[in-house]
């Protein structure tokens, strides 16, 4: 059983892999501001995106991507624009939610959702 910090970063490791896969360049992981904190920050045709990863054991307890609160949208908006201040490309917030399934992961990739 993993805990749950250790459950983060190992999402955050298949989602780093998952947008790999797909062209996305990873530009910077656990951006930290006075907001709260972004998971990956990548770029994709021109465009940063700010993901959120979401991972759960099982859906016991819902799905992962149903666990972002309001007042987390709204630190990740406030994170976002605080690293876009002296930028001009176009963003946009993204979630990944991840849930184990055995030794599978269920990867649900959920664009400009915020």
């Amino acid at each position: 059983m993993l805990s749950k910090l250790s459950l983060g970063h190992y999402g955050e490791q298949i989602a780093k892999q998952y947008l790999a896969e797909r062209g996305y360049a990873i530009i910077d992981q656990n951006y930290y501001t006075r907001y709260g904190e972004i998971d990956l920050i990548v770029a994709k045709n021109g465009t940063i995106i700010f993901v959120e990863v979401k991972t759960r054991t099982n859906t016991a307890y819902g799905y992962p991507e149903d666990s972002i609160s309001k007042k987390k949208k709204k630190s990740l908006v406030a994170c976002a624009q605080r690293y876009m201040i002296n930028k001009t490309q176009p963003w946009q917030i993204d979630v990944i939610a991840i849930t184990l399934e055995g030794n599978k992961a269920k990867v649900l990739h959920i664009e400009n959702c915020v």
